[in-house]
């Protein structure tokens, strides 16, 4: 029998080293018959070598053909460091992971090897479904593509694909396997980007004509509490760079290309930009600037400023409707109408006083948070004048 392909599975490592064995464990499980481990970390001072590679050659069973462990010696960043690491392959097929994440099932690298031997022999990327799981990947928050992405993805062209993409990415980072043969063609990830390697990539290939071909499993558990979750634990310069990244790969892989896009997927492309572009310059710009480069940037952004304020503002208030004080308002006011009409009876003038409460509370809940957000924000730009 003709031996299968070797599957390079590589786990990327960076600050996350208390999680890895997870990630270790679950690629150790695999079923598939060939396969090549490929550690990376990016210069994170909590990565123990040894330790790992103790772990996995005690633990390793005989379908696991080739390990490879490289601690870069400062940090690159994350599209650099991938890049490092599918070098350091040597498997024809490819599937990355990050070190805080896990492989869904031990079928999962048979799943992505078995759809690609439906495909014609030209197909070179497979994606599946992502589970969005809680910090200690227990609970399933979501899935990451949702029906109507699914759909899109399925059935649009590549070409349609991108400028359907040109203001959101709509595909996973994970969950994702490579041919080798596609790097060969088309190049590695572009190192012009520091942490944004997946956007990027997602918007040259499909312009290109890169099928994304998807099938419906569930190949990945993505844990809660990464960089593009928002949440970047304090690193004031990480969650910066993540957001020149965005800005950069929409000037670079989607401005130039807009005839690509209907009139309506280009203003809405263009009101993104806007958005992200306004968003850093008041984050990175405004909120570390002296005085002086407040009040500039203030009187140069003053329309910008008060579009943004109200835009959001308005959309608070709109939230309200949907939140639990809004819920809290309407128990009270449903309480109190019901009762009103029977205020002699002591019982029920207490009841209907019990649901003015609630009215009460949920109009002093409502007005704090305004109050902590937006008077707050107020007095922050009125005193850069004084």
């Amino acid at each position: 029998m003709k031996p299968k392909p070797l599957v390079s599975i590589i786990i990327l490592s960076y600050k996350n080293y208390h999680y890895i064995y997870e990630t270790l464990a679950s690629v150790l499980s695999q079923d598939y018959d060939t396969i090549e481990i490929v550690v990376s970390n990016d210069g994170s001072d909590d990565f123990d070598k040894t330790a790992v590679n103790k772990y996995l050659q005690k633990n390793k069973k005989s379908n696991i053909k080739n390990i490879v462990i490289n601690n870069n010696s400062k940090n690159l960043g994350t599209v650099k460091n991938i890049n490092k690491a599918i070098k350091l392959s040597k498997g024809e097929y490819i599937i990355m992971i990050a070190a805080d994440d896990v492989m869904y099932e031990n079928k999962t690298t048979t799943k992505l090897i078995n759809a690609f031997n439906t495909l014609p022999k030209n197909e070179l990327i497979v994606i599946s479904q992502v589970g969005m799981y809680d910090i200690n990947l227990k609970k399933l928050i979501q899935l990451f593509l949702p029906q109507k992405f699914k759909e899109k993805i399925k059935n649009l062209s590549p070409q349609k694909l991108f400028a359907e993409m040109s203001n959101q990415c709509i595909l996973p980072g994970c969950g994702i396997c490579y041919k080798r043969e596609i790097f060969k063609k088309y190049g590695y990830f572009d190192e012009k980007y520091v942490l944004v390697e997946d956007y990027s990539s997602a918007l040259k290939l499909s312009r290109l004509g890169i099928k994304y071909n998807f099938f419906d499993f569930i190949s990945c558990k993505h844990r809660d509490g990464g960089i593009s979750h928002g949440n970047i634990n304090g690193e004031n310069k990480v969650g910066q760079q993540y957001e020149l990244d965005i800005l950069n790969i929409f000037k670079n892989e989607v401005f130039p290309y807009l005839n690509l896009l209907t009139p309506k997927q280009k203003d809405i492309f263009l009101k993104t930009y806007k958005y992200h572009e306004w968003k850093y310059l008041y984050n990175y710009k405004y909120k570390n600037g002296t005085k002086t480069e407040k009040r500039k940037f203030v009187l140069e952004n003053f329309n910008t400023i008060k579009n943004s304020f109200f835009d959001e503002f308005f959309r608070d208030i709109k939230d309200q409707f949907k939140g639990k004080k809004f819920k809290i308002f309407l128990l009270g006011l449903i309480i109190f109408v019901i009762n009103y009409f029977k205020i002699l009876n002591i019982f029920y003038s207490l009841i209907m006083f019990f649901g003015l409460f609630l009215i009460i509370i949920s109009f002093l809940l409502t007005i704090n948070y305004f109050i902590k957000k937006y008077f707050l924000r107020i007095y922050q730009f009125i005193k850069i004048f004084l």
